[in-house]
């Protein structure tokens, strides 16, 4: 029971980690795409900024 709870929310906060990482590759990406810096204000190399966007 344990162990099945400890997986899953592992597999939780690893599929967090992946959509961060993936909401920043994809401004990075529009960014580079428009001749933009993309975000880079929160945190070096903007990797910050998806959680300054929940909080705004």
């Amino acid at each position: 029971m344990i162990v099945k709870t400890i997986g899953a929310t592992v597999v939780v906060l690893v599929g967090f980690g992946v959509v961060i990482l993936l909401i920043w590759v994809e401004r990075k990406l529009a960014g580079r795409l428009q001749d933009r810096l993309g975000p880079n204000r929160a945190g070096p190399f903007g990797i910050f900024q998806p959680f300054a966007d929940m909080i705004k």
